[in-house]
């Protein structure tokens, strides 16, 4: 198979269950426990695809039946689960976190969501901290709305005391996830640029920092505001 977009793509969606888990995906050294591990993370291999691998590896890692040599296989201990158990689906935005990648990990290179798609996914909209605390400041203020009357010194420190503190705060993370990360932003980067050459270069740089700064979050709860 050659290398294209389509396989930094799938790179960025194994990067993201990465940074949710706090290991790797696929760790394994075996294909045909690879090729199981993925089966088990987003579903059987389709047939066209088993059908279209060259002879040789076809015959290595396939039964006639199109079924993987389990046999064969030297399973690691850690193996790949359902891709939605990797996600909190109750909340909003790891609900929309999973529908993107799960566009991303996607059998068929042709299937995968492209760059610019990501960018323009819902998940932006509902992940946003700045849009996360307005409608948090919103929500108090409707609770208990301001008197018309003039307040004083006192009552108004009071009340800015009980509103939400946010700090930027950045915890010490293993590099293992700092390269992933980087990676990530790096390729995403290029594709884009690809895709999009009229793009505007300040908008993109904008959204690759905003993309780490909220994988970092989801690994530790971590609140940073652009």
């Amino acid at each position: 198979m050659n290398w294209k977009r389509s396989v930094d793509i799938w790179s960025i969606g194994c990067v993201i269950l990465e940074f949710l888990n706090g290991s790797m995906v696929f760790n394994t050294h075996c294909p045909i426990d690879h090729l199981n591990q993925m089966q088990s993370l987003i579903g059987p291999i389709p047939q066209k695809l088993v059908q279209s691998s060259a002879p040789q590896k076809l015959a290595e890692y396939f039964h006639s039946t199109f079924q993987l040599k389990m046999e064969s296989a030297k399973q690691s201990r850690a193996q790949a689960r359902s891709l939605e158990t990797y996600f909190d689906l109750k909340k909003a935005d790891q609900a929309e976190l999973y529908d993107l990648t799960k566009g991303m990990l996607r059998w068929f290179a042709t299937d995968r969501i492209t760059a610019n798609e990501i960018l323009q996914h819902n998940y932006w909209i509902i992940s946003d901290p700045n849009k996360k605390r307005s409608q948090s400041v919103k929500k108090q203020s409707q609770q208990s709305p301001v008197p018309k009357q003039s307040r004083s010194f006192q009552t108004m420190q009071t009340q800015l005391q009980q509103q939400p503190q946010y700090t930027y705060i950045f915890k010490p993370i293993e590099a293992h996830f700092v390269s992933l990360c980087i990676y990530s932003i790096f390729f995403l980067k290029c594709e884009l640029h690809m895709e999009n050459k009229c793009a505007d270069k300040l908008f993109f740089d904008y959204r690759y920092f905003q993309l780490m700064l909220q994988f970092l979050h989801l690994k530790h709860k971590t609140y940073f505001f652009l």
